[in-house]
């Protein structure tokens, strides 16, 4: 095929953040590429010591709680898998999730389940976080959040019957942490202070800090 005048190749780099450490090893190729290594080891400084930080605390922690992750997309119900990175934070703070499903042989990071599965299956669950996404607003996660609240099927769930389903934005939105990326890093603490509130500190100064030290807002 004859090139075309004007067009030119564009390199294109894949990336894909499966676990807690591709996050920091994502921010080093980034720095390589566009010549920022300086800027690109604070920040995995600060997601290290990050992490340093929460392990400390889990460590204290004398009992676990379960945790479940719902995310819905498209009018339909979504388990986050262990596979998954938001899973991996779930256990860094020190609770237990209990989603693991393998599908024909392999694990995917969602699973799809109807509310009557969910019930029957996690309905010792201590906590229910919801999460929103990409194409999820988050007014219609806090409309299923109310449904769960007052549904007699949904109180199946030990979590819901006692009020412990909450709502932590996963989608691109400001505010939004609580999904992969050099968010993640202020979604790590959200998500440890809605889980043991008692051991962790709120995390809204931590979102000041990450916003003044990285994208120089207040």
């Amino acid at each position: 095929m004859q090139k075309k005048p004007g067009i030119e190749k564009i390199p294109v780099l894949f990336i894909s953040e499966e676990n807690l450490e591709d996050v920091a090893e994502t921010f080093l190729l980034m720095g390589k590429i566009f010549g920022k290594d300086e800027r690109a080891n604070e920040f995995v400084q600060y997601f290290t010591n990050q992490v340093e930080e929460i392990k400390n605390i889990s460590s204290k922690i004398p009992e676990q709680k379960t945790v479940l992750i719902i995310q819905p997309i498209m009018d339909r119900l979504y388990l986050v898998n262990s596979n998954d990175i938001l899973a991996e934070v779930v256990r860094l703070v020190g609770a237990e999730y209990v989603v693991n499903v393998t599908v024909q042989g392999r694990m995917p990071i969602r699973v799809q389940v109807n509310k009557e599965k969910i019930v029957n299956t996690y309905k010792d669950v201590d906590i229910v976080i919801l999460i929103s996404s990409p194409i999820t607003p988050p007014e219609h996660v806090e409309a299923l959040k109310d449904e769960m609240l007052n549904d007699e099927v949904w109180k199946g769930i030990k979590a819901v019957r006692e009020g412990r389903v909450v709502f932590i934005r996963s989608d691109l939105g400001k505010g939004s942490y609580f999904r992969w990326g050099p968010r993640i890093a202020v979604g790590m603490w959200q998500v440890a202070h809605v889980i043991y509130p008692e051991y962790y500190p709120d995390w809204r100064n931590k979102e000041e800090d990450f916003l003044q030290q990285f994208y120089r807002l207040s």
